[in-house]
């Protein structure tokens, strides 16, 4: 409420009803002025007005202090008379703490979302600065763009001095929302489908995917983009900005699925209850707003767990997806094995059942999925692949789902500024499946053997956080995403 309140005295100037010979053009000046344009406002009647100051909240301080003669003059200004149409003013970011009282909901959601923690979470934080250190700041508005656009938007990034520890990436309170509200309401349209290629028109114009809508506080417009995948894929395609090699590309994974043929989207899954598929929920856009057959979530669901607060009812909820949502996303089978005196092969099949894109996805040289496999014969121990170490860490024996980069020294890394060459890219496609030959030595094993296979994920490899001083920054939890057992 401490950002409201500025809003609400502006709207106000409430110490007496205004004087009754008050020209139209001073009445809006004095109570609407401060927040809105009359091209805003054009063809609002007083029952309009009326009724957003008896339902928006911000709009509260007004009631009382506009009678009906007052409103007849207001719209008789806002009535399609040539000085009421103006061109829109420069718009300036708000915090999202503006939007909750008209979208509560949406803005609680969002406050636990990976996309609100896009710029000033811990280990994102460290990556951003040990990149800006080693290419000499030239990185920074390349990765600012998609995690704090406003900061880029607003000239804040990139930072005037390089950035040498923790703290010193501090931006200004809107700019460190990340991904928000009218930074995302506020695109138009896309010049390319990666690294940040989205286009922004920032005016007081709020664009998305419902038709007819309306706001006392703002402009709105029905875009269509925002029903499309195109949206996400600005972001989330990302290419090297120097050598050009593809490090994260998650839009076109999902464009190259069944999922895109079939008109499957990305808001079906991580906007919706049904995280795997489109669930309908009907509800109200706004405070007050008219009853919709379907109103997106704004959890932004991922394998985001990590990011998730126990604190509030929205991040227990976040929580409570993200797990199921990494647990709808595979399933593993133990086919029939080859069993001989000397050996067990034993088929362990990875299906991607879930994801509309690979398995991991994202930054997958950062991410770790892997495949735990043991097995036992008569409670001997035959073999433990995938196992973690005292610290953490996976052997070398583990079979394990991700895309590996190199740097100019010809080092596996997790510094992607710094790749020079592209290997293995070894994960499970969309609706697709992988299947793994474990071998298992039997030495005279006669009896019946048991295997247990476990798919586990991370969103940070341990070696990885240490590239860049980031092990113990954060605990990172290892998510058992589907189990498989046999007999044999």
């Amino acid at each position: 409420m401490r950002r409201i309140l500025p809003l609400a005295l502006a709207l106000c100037a409430c110490k007496a009803r205004p004087d009754a010979g008050a020209s139209a053009a001073d009445l809006f000046a004095s109570r609407c002025g401060e927040c809105h344009t009359r091209a805003e406002l054009k063809d609002r009647t007083a029952s309009d007005i009326r009724h957003a100051i008896d339902e928006i909240p911000p709009m509260a301080p007004l009631k009382g202090t506009l009678g009906d003669a007052e409103l007849a003059k207001i719209e008789g200004l806002l009535g399609g008379k040539p000085e009421a149409r103006q061109a829109e003013p420069a718009y300036h970011y708000q915090r999202a703490d503006m939007c909750r009282p008209c979208h509560q909901r949406q803005v609680a959601q969002w406050k636990d979302s990976l996309h609100a923690k896009a710029h000033g979470e811990a280990v994102y934080d460290r990556y951003f600065i040990q990149a800006s250190r080693e290419t000499k700041q030239k990185i920074e508005t390349f990765c600012a763009g998609c995690h704090t656009p406003i900061g880029v938007h607003r000239g804040e990034i990139p930072f005037q001095t390089a950035p040498k520890r923790p703290g010193d990436t501090t931006v200004s309170e809107v700019a460190a929302e990340g991904v928000k509200c009218d930074f995302c309401h506020t695109i138009t349209g896309y010049d390319q489908i990666q690294n940040g290629g989205y286009r922004l028109t920032p005016v007081r114009v709020m664009r998305g995917p419902l038709r007819g809508a309306s706001s006392p506080f703002h402009g709105t417009e029905y875009l269509p983009l925002f029903r499309s995948a195109e949206l996400c894929g600005t972001c989330h395609n990302v290419s090297h900005p120097g050598c050009g090699i593809v490090l994260e590309s998650t839009y076109t994974e999902w464009k190259e699925s069944p999922y895109a043929r079939e008109g499957v989207v990305c808001q079906d899954c991580h906007m919706t209850a049904g995280l795997t598929r489109r669930v309908v929920r009907p509800g109200r856009a706004a405070h007050g707003g008219p009853p919709r057959r379907h109103i997106s979530d704004h959890f932004f669901v991922g394998p985001n767990v990590l990011f998730a607060s126990n604190e509030t009812e929205e991040g227990r909820e976040l929580r409570r997806r993200s797990l199921e949502l990494l647990r709808r996303a595979a399933r593993l089978t133990i086919e029939t094995p080859e069993r001989s005196a000397e050996r067990l092969v034993v088929p362990i099949r990875v299906a991607n059942v879930g994801a509309g894109h690979g398995l991991p996805t994202g930054v997958t040289e950062i991410r770790e999925m892997w495949l735990e496999v043991k097995v036992t014969a008569s409670g001997k121990r035959l073999l433990h692949s995938g196992g973690l170490d005292a610290r953490g860490d996976l052997g070398p024996e583990a079979i394990v789902y991700r895309t590996e980069v190199f740097d100019a020294k010809g080092k596996m890394t997790t510094r992607f500024w710094a790749t020079a060459r592209k290997g293995r890219d070894h994960r499970v496609p969309a609706r697709g499946s992988v299947v793994e030959r474990v071998e298992v030595p039997l030495q005279g094993v006669t009896g019946p053997v048991v295997v247990q296979a476990s798919l586990r994920y991370r969103s940070a490899a341990p070696w990885g956080l240490d590239e860049v001083g980031a092990r113990g920054v954060v605990d990172v939890p290892v998510i058992t995403m589907a189990t498989a057992q046999r007999t044999m």
